[in-house]
């Protein structure tokens, strides 16, 4: 289903409130959660018969709604940005108020992989307050198949997105083991490309700009 009729169907069966009506940081097991937040803007063309190109808007709610929908994920959840597994810095997770439902990037939803070029740093963790910023760049991909590679275009709609990011962090001073912990994650510049089936009747590789950011505070273990 292409990603506009994706949209009208959410909001004709109500599908949107799947998705949290604000995304809310969740500290689940010592763990801080940002709430992802996705835009993304895709290019097609409309009819093989005509010159014009048209536009369609991909959004995290979007894809929440289509994954409740079709992957059989619970409602009441968002997605979010936690603790990397595998050699990752961070994976893309779905989580609830009180817990992690799945982990989207080790099943193969999700990729998300931010490479740190420069930091800078004050304070030291858990003895004063503790602040950090990084700079950097960023590859976000979602594959709503799970096909990646050359079957790419066996998913209903994907993309991969690369740019440049900045992320903040500061930890309070330690209190009977707990530090106030605050993040801010944001990439405004994202471009890339996606596929939506049946979106384009040429079946092209669609061009794609967008954005991603998130930011949680929350009181985790030092």
């Amino acid at each position: 289903m292409k990603p506009t009729k994706i949209l009208m169907c959410a909001l004709a069966t109500g599908l949107m409130a799947f998705a949290s009506d604000k995304a809310q940081a969740t500290v689940i097991n010592t763990n801080l959660y940002t709430p992802l937040t996705i835009k993304a803007t895709v290019s097609y063309i409309a009819s093989a018969n005509t010159n014009k190109i048209k536009k369609a808007t991909i959004t995290s709610k979007q894809i929440l709604a289509y994954m409740v929908a079709n992957d059989g994920f619970p409602t009441g959840t968002q997605l979010a940005i936690g603790p990397g597994t595998n050699g990752n810095n961070a994976d893309v997770y779905l989580i609830s108020k009180t817990n992690v439902i799945a982990d989207l990037t080790t099943k193969g939803y999700f990729n998300f992989n931010p490479t740190n070029l420069i930091e800078t740093a004050t304070g030291t963790k858990g003895t004063t307050a503790y602040k950090r910023s990084e700079a950097g760049v960023i590859t976000i991909d979602f594959y709503s198949g799970k096909f990646t590679g050359a079957n790419f275009q066996e998913n209903t709609y994907a993309y991969e997105l690369t740019g440049t990011y900045t992320y903040n962090e500061s930890d309070s001073a330690a209190v009977n083991g707990l530090v106030k912990k605050s993040s801010n994650f944001s990439s405004s510049n994202l471009g890339g490309f996606g596929y939506a089936k049946l979106l384009d009747d040429v079946d092209n590789y669609l061009p794609l700009s967008g954005s991603a950011s998130g930011s949680a505070s929350g009181k985790v273990a030092e």
